[in-house]
């Protein structure tokens, strides 16, 4: 993913271990603007001293260290940025995107809404995963980044789609 995004980009990054992953593999960048409603990825990339971080005021999940609700909406709905990089629980097979709950889909779709290219990063755990709120479809994604060939449905959803499919090394 990392190999995506130039110097100097502006980034909505989302709640979830797997964009965490992502703002690590990105440290080496210059100059990134980081949009973001998740501590873990703020602190990790402030360790970067030519990187700007704005981050999204409100109560905190403390297990997940993320905030969700009116002011990170607000938040994401204030930018238009170059890439909004986001996760998600789970993919249904019918290529529904699925979350734990509504305020994680909500802080998601306006970062889709609010970015020029959007980047979905997953696991192959994902395909498997029960997650019950409804959040759009694989399809609305700029590119969708795996560690390995999803299901063949899902595959078939992307190739009607817009989108590109992307195997990660």
């Amino acid at each position: 993913v990392a190999k995506h995004i130039p110097d100097g980009a502006s980034i909505a990054f989302s709640i979830g271990t797997t964009p965490e992953v992502v703002a690590l593999a990105l440290m080496q960048h210059k100059n990134l603007r980081i949009i973001t409603n998740n501590l873990n990825i703020a602190m990790l990339a402030a360790a970067n001293q030519s990187f700007e971080i704005t981050v999204a005021g409100g109560r905190i999940r403390n297990d997940d260290r993320d905030i969700i609700g009116y002011e990170a909406e607000k938040l994401f709905s204030a930018y238009r940025v170059d890439f909004g990089i986001f996760g998600v629980a789970g993919v249904d097979e019918d290529g529904t995107l699925l979350d734990f709950y509504e305020g994680e889909v909500h802080a998601r779709q306006k970062i889709l809404k609010n970015c020029r290219n959007s980047l979905l990063v997953l696991d192959s755990t994902k395909f498997s995963r029960l997650a019950h709120v409804r959040g759009g479809y694989i399809g609305d994604v700029s590119k969708i980044f795996c560690e390995i060939m999803p299901p063949e449905p899902i595959v078939k959803k992307i190739n009607a789609s817009s989108g590109e499919l992307v195997i990660c090394q």
